[in-house]
């Protein structure tokens, strides 16, 4: 079974299909296969960075069962590592899928023949995105130097954390008021924070008090900070996150690594040409310590 990583961030525009791309590219160095799945299922536009105008099959028709399997929908790339399957076409309905169908493709992700599926999920906070990041033992958020991007950083993960008690424990009547309290903070009896959201069920019922912190203890995200010109801003927007993400959410980033800006991503991105042309350069070094960081984690857990 290959290993999933679901690759999300908080707003358009941070570059998750490239770092999706480059850290394909990083494992086709040490010779391991890897399909890129395009899970933005109403905005895909994988294919184009990787130089396919008009797939010949996608994603979408899996899902209306126009093909039997998923490995019908595979496409071939320049890297002989590297395939695809592409999210492209316009059906009502695909940008929001039912909880089931998400879970299904899941299940068909990791049937796939690859040492490693990278999923590229779409921008923001909805169902689909939130559901697909959470279905996966692999967590990556990308982030941007900027402001509006740490801002979706920390809702997203909050989204992530009140979807994931919401799915876990939403069904037990006795601790339902403290879990809309956590999750629709409208009010002055508002819970703001996973700690006092535990404090609160505790009375209740020690065992869903202690259930929801195991819970949000095994929610691991890793952090790519990508588009910055040197380390130490990337580890300034890494600590941001972390500080905020542990005081409200109980949650531990972990940093992955830095992707510095490299102007000719975008250079041939305007050519139309395919990313995986590109020489990483300045990133070698730092793809090379993400992917080390990754076979760790796999290893530990």
């Amino acid at each position: 079974m290959p290993n999933i990583y679901a690759i999300a961030g908080g707003k358009g525009g941070i570059g998750k299909s490239v770092v999706s791309i480059l850290l394909a590219q990083a494992f086709s160095f040490d010779g391991k296969s890897t399909v890129l799945v395009d899970a933005d299922l109403g905005g895909a536009n994988l294919h184009t960075l990787l130089g396919i105008n008009y797939p010949r099959a996608t994603l979408i028709d899996f899902l209306t069962k126009r093909v039997k399997s998923i490995n019908d929908v595979l496409l071939l790339t320049k890297d002989k590592n590297i395939r695809m399957i592409s999210g492209a076409g316009e059906v009502l309905g695909t940008a929001n899928l039912k909880w089931s169908v998400r879970q299904k493709l899941v299940r068909n992700m990791k049937t796939l023949s690859a040492d490693n599926v990278i999923m590229d999920l779409g921008a923001g906070s909805s169902f689909n995105v939130i559901d697909f990041f959470l279905a996966v033992e692999n967590h990556i958020m990308v982030v941007s130097p900027e402001p509006t991007a740490l801002q979706n950083a920390y809702m997203f993960l909050k989204a992530c954390i009140q979807r994931l008690l919401y799915l876990k424990f939403y069904k037990y009547v006795s601790i339902k008021k403290q879990l809309n309290r956590f999750m629709f903070p409208g009010n002055k009896n508002a819970i703001t924070t996973v700690h006092e959201l535990i404090e609160r069920v505790e009375p209740r019922s020690a065992k869903l008090s202690l259930a929801i912190g195991k819970a949000v203890n095994n929610f691991r995200p890793h952090l790519i900070v990508n588009l910055v010109d040197d380390q130490s801003e990337s580890l300034k927007y890494h600590s941001a996150i972390k500080t905020t993400a542990k005081k409200y959410l109980n949650v531990e980033i972990q940093f992955l690594g830095t992707v510095y800006r490299n102007p000719q991503v975008m250079q041939i991105i305007k050519s139309n040409k395919s990313l995986l042309e590109i020489k990483p350069g300045v990133n070698n070094y730092p793809l090379t310590k993400i992917k080390s960081a990754l076979y760790k984690e796999l290893i530990a857990y």
